[in-house]
């Protein structure tokens, strides 16, 4: 976790309202007190007065008056100046319709850029002096930010568990992917090398993919553990008994197709010798084209099995790894969160980042 950057002023408002003269102007006027704009607030940086700067053209919007309670959530005290009452001499009405609206702030008028003449902005350096030297307002910038780191803890807990949930998923549709078609193409494949070097690549491929999605969607600078390598099963070999079992039965098959065939070309012929000959040249080669389908099919059953198996231990190994990658990351979050709320115990930390898509 990011350690507390202090107490700050916080400037801000809506748009053409004057919130960077405001800023310069208060920075040149209270030089003991940091002020900072919207996108110069660090990270636990507490805002223990909030100075909202609207225009005196026209009253508040309801949207207006919601994205300012919005940023004065956080803050221990509220001001609120209705800006360039130089340029725009009916700003009284506009500063008591801004109070009816949004009453929850102190209201004073400011002319921070004046055209003419020297900026008017004792009433915000008085009345931020004011709520500077109440302790109360202090507390109550401590209290809301102790909420609101509560608050972002919760939330990146729940964004953990989520991205948990995504990675797993991924892990278990890309597994389910690669088997289906890897399947499919086995069942047409010949010879066993090019069976083992598709699925061994295709394994090597899906680690690499889930490993560069940890890498995108999980910073973290402490030592994570890697994605395991280990290597799959090892390939099937044929077995004697089965192929001896494949010769005998497609040697009885053979035969009787040889005396089959040399049947009935002794019926069609005179020769028997003829008829013996053509029933052992089919018997030989109807003999070889079974031993060979069944072998092929067998081996292909074989290919199947074992390709199953790998992508089941590649699944259940992506798996444990993505498990194990957010245990770790949600372990070092859990450290910064407890050591920031034990100064006593507090050392240097690690932190983290979740990647918004």
């Amino acid at each position: 976790m990011a350690e507390p950057g202090g107490v700050a002023v916080l400037v801000a408002g809506a748009a053409r309202a004057g919130v960077t003269s405001m800023a310069r102007r208060l920075r040149e006027r209270v030089p003991d007190c940091r002020v900072v704009e919207a996108h110069e607030l660090t990270p636990g940086q507490v805002p223990v007065v909030l100075v909202w700067v609207v225009s005196a053209t026209a009253p508040m919007t309801a949207a207006e008056c919601v994205q300012a309670s919005a940023a004065a959530a956080s803050a221990g005290a509220i001001i609120a100046v209705v800006n360039k009452i130089d340029d725009h001499r009916q700003w009284r009405p506009v500063l008591a319709a801004n109070e009816a609206r949004w009453p929850s702030p102190t209201w004073v008028a400011a002319a921070a850029a004046p055209r003419l003449g020297v900026p008017r902005i004792d009433d915000v350096a008085a009345a931020l002096a004011q709520q500077l030297s109440d302790p109360l307002s202090v507390r109550r910038a401590a209290a809301r930010a102790r909420e609101a780191e509560r608050a972002a803890y919760a939330r990146r807990r729940v964004q953990l568990q989520q991205l948990r949930l995504e990675l797993t998923s991924t892990v278990r549709h890309r597994c389910f992917a690669a088997r289906a078609e890897l399947l499919a193409r086995v069942a047409t494949m010949r010879h066993s090398a090019q069976v083992e070097d598709l699925v061994r690549s295709r394994c090597q491929q899906i680690r690499a993919d889930i490993e560069a999605e940890l890498d995108a969607q999980v910073t973290a600078r402490a030592p994570l553990p890697v994605l395991p390598d280990s290597p799959p099963p090892p390939f099937p070999s044929g077995r004697r008994l089965e192929t001896q079992l494949m010769v005998v039965l497609g040697l009885g098959f053979g035969v009787g197709a040889a005396v089959v065939v040399a049947r009935l070309i002794a019926t069609l012929t005179t020769g028997p010798g003829w008829a013996s000959a053509a029933g052992g040249v089919v018997g030989v080669a109807l003999t070889a084209w079974v031993v060979r389908a069944r072998g092929l099919l067998h081996d292909r059953a074989r290919w199947e099995r074992w390709t199953a198996d790998v992508l089941a231990a590649l699944r259940i190994e992506l798996e444990e790894a993505v498990a194990s990658r957010m245990l770790t990351v949600s372990a070092v979050d859990s450290a910064g969160h407890n050591a920031g709320h034990n100064p006593s115990q507090r050392r240097e930390t690690t932190d983290f980042a979740v990647t918004e898509r």
